[in-house]
């Protein structure tokens, strides 16, 4: 039951006088809504049924086992007439309400939902808002419960596209495609579209027949990323880098190999759970972020970038409301990695939130971490953290990640790999380079440092008109002051805390 969420059926069942479902999905949700009211009551003589948009205003519908036979107008298509309509019902009833959300700002409109909903919860009625979203106001808060729609299941995808492709079966070009082997296909198209909505995973469907003549799972796997291009909170990343192009993090490495068959569908078979994902700390320019990108790489598997900054907003509800918006895309496009990058500015001032924000900061990071702890779907995160004493513990604790990784400054070994690694990467030739100086020279430098100073000395060998030599990267390093000579106390915080909590990339 750890991972129960309730369901229309739930909170018809419960009682509950007001819903509000975040969909664009309207006559998907209606059924859906509708099979749900005839669970929890199949006599449906028992239950009245009402639509409310703002193009028909309020009609009331007659059903025989839920089928529509009549509808008669009830109120107008003013809101506050037909949430009175509703009000004065003395029997059970339904009432869906369409998109209301640009209506939220008037004070009538606010205090009418509320008596409605009073009303309902006498007469044991419920009120559903269905939309896009919605910005709550506070005197709603409490009174409207927010029930997220179920994704489409594999086997209701298999059966859309099956449709589409014997309607579409002239456009099929590929001609290997018939029978068993079309089946397949779709059975795979169907699993490639799980997590998008009905609308999107036809439309990404009907798409790849339509330019590729086949059934094309990139085509499908593209549509997923328009999700993502929805949310301003979300970014995608074209992540190219190869992890055998990072120098050092050998544990981490051997511990991705391990992790990276559980992304097979054998490995459900046999109870394997989906990975969770990693938390990298350490000081900046050490190579977290460069690893994000280079284990989606390896995985095989999209990167997100999620930025926590745009997260926030102005209203109360609004920044909470943003991260679940977020979380709910990210589920999307799974099997997906999702970096969270420098989480501690983020959430900076959790622990005090309540004095800083109103528990603003608090709430969405309890959001994310229930989430976390929670969701069934395939998200690896990768969440990188510059100052991890900074942080609440919860945030780290065991079942949040997979592991916590300490990224230390590079040992002589590794500061050897990443000079090797940035010289052969810029065509540089290393016959020229006493490489063993460079690395002598860049003791406790980061590696973001050390190719600092390999490109600045192409900078200057360029302007000479000459090719790059010892002497050109040896006088970048003596100009450059490495971070670590501000942050003596503050690395001896972080070594401490790592040492307790952590385990080594190397």
């Amino acid at each position: 039951m750890d991972n129960f969420k309730p369901s229309v059926v739930h909170y018809l069942r419960a009682g509950n006088p007001c819903l509000f479902i975040p969909t664009v999905e309207d006559e998907t949700t209606l059924a859906w809504v509708i099979d749900a009211v005839r669970e929890v009551e199949p006599n449906s003589n028992v239950v009245s049924f009402c639509i409310w948009k703002i193009t028909t205003g309020l009609r009331y519908y007659s059903y025989n086992g839920f089928k529509s036979k009549k509808h008669s107008l009830l109120g107008g298509r003013e809101l506050v007439i037909a949430l009175q309509e509703v009000e004065r019902s003395s029997n059970p009833l339904v009432a869906i309400f369409f998109h209301v959300r640009h209506f939220l700002d008037q004070p009538v409109v606010i205090q009418q939902i509320i008596d409605t909903v009073s009303s309902a919860r006498a007469t044991g009625s419920t009120i559903i808002f269905i939309g896009s979203h919605v910005e709550l106001p506070p005197e709603l808060h409490d009174i409207v419960t927010i029930c997220e729609p179920p994704f489409p299941t594999v086997d209701s995808l298999y059966n859309l596209f099956k449709s589409i492709a014997k309607s579409c079966e002239d456009d099929i070009k590929d001609k290997r495609l018939k029978g068993k082997s079309l089946d397949a296909m779709i059975r795979r198209a169907a699993i490639a579209a799980m997590g998008l909505t009905s609308w999107s995973a036809e439309n990404a469907f009907a798409l790849s027949i339509a330019s590729t003549g086949t059934i094309s799972l990139p085509v499908i796997q593209r549509q997923k990323e328009q999700e993502i291009k929805k949310s301003d909170v979300l970014e995608y990343v074209l992540a190219l880098d190869q992890i055998d192009s990072v120098g050092g993090f050998r544990e981490l490495k051997k511990w991705l190999a391990t992790r990276k068959v559980a992304f097979q569908k054998n490995a459900r078979d046999v109870g394997l759970p989906w990975p969770k994902g990693i938390l990298l700390c350490g000081l900046s320019g050490c190579g977290k972020s460069l690893i994000a990108k280079a284990v989606a790489n390896f995985l095989e598997l999209p990167l997100l970038r999620m930025d926590m900054g745009r997260v926030y907003r102005q209203y109360v509800g609004m920044s909470e409301a943003s991260m679940r918006t977020a979380l709910r895309v990210v589920e999307a496009v799974s099997p997906v990695v999702l970096q969270i990058d420098e989480m501690e500015k983020g959430l900076a001032g959790a622990q005090s939130s309540g004095v800083l924000d109103s528990g603003v900061t608090a709430r969405v990071l309890a959001t994310l971490l229930t989430w976390r702890q929670e969701t069934s779907y395939p998200v690896f995160i990768i969440g990188t953290v510059n100052d991890p004493t900074s942080i609440p513990a919860m945030v780290y604790r065991k079942g949040r990640f997979d592991e916590i990784w300490a990224v230390g400054l590079p040992n002589r070994t590794i500061r050897e790999e990443i000079v090797r690694i940035h010289l052969e990467k810029r065509n540089i030739n290393i016959s020229n380079i006493d490489v063993n100086a460079i690395v002598d020279s860049t003791e406790k430098f980061t590696g973001a440092e050390i190719e600092s100073c390999i490109e600045d000395s192409m900078f200057s060998a360029f302007f000479d008109g000459k090719e790059v030599n010892t002497k050109y990267i040896l006088d970048s390093i003596a100009k450059t002051n490495p971070q670590y000579k501000s942050l003596t106390e503050e690395e001896d915080n972080l070594t401490v805390w790592m040492q307790l909590r952590a385990r080594p990339v190397d």
